[in-house]
């Protein structure tokens, strides 16, 4: 199961208080479904930086699903970038683990 949270700016996403509670009530319901997530993708739809909300945010279960998950949107489905970052148990992002 992947949740998305579509067209943010990436400050929004790292940093936002709404966003940090946002991940602490996904965690709550993966957890009632007996899933997951410990990673969040950063995907950059497009290039235009005029266009600050071109984010989006993915959940992954592991580094290697969101390895997958950025391979998939970038190179598949055509979109500009990727990164990934750890979730920590409060909702706050670690820094980026790797860029595709």
């Amino acid at each position: 199961m992947v949740m998305a949270i579509n067209g943010y700016t990436i400050d929004f996403l790292v940093s936002s208080k709404i966003a940090i509670e946002g991940r602490v009530a996904r965690k709550a319901k993966y957890k009632l479904l007996g899933e997951h997530f410990k990673y969040v993708v950063h995907v950059e739809t497009h290039g235009n930086m005029k266009v600050p909300d071109r984010f989006v945010e993915l959940d992954a279960e592991s580094i290697e699903h969101a390895h997958d998950l950025a391979d998939t949107w970038v190179v598949t489905m055509g979109n500009c970038s990727a990164s990934a970052r750890k979730v920590k148990g409060n909702g706050t992002l670690e820094k980026i683990c790797f860029i595709r």
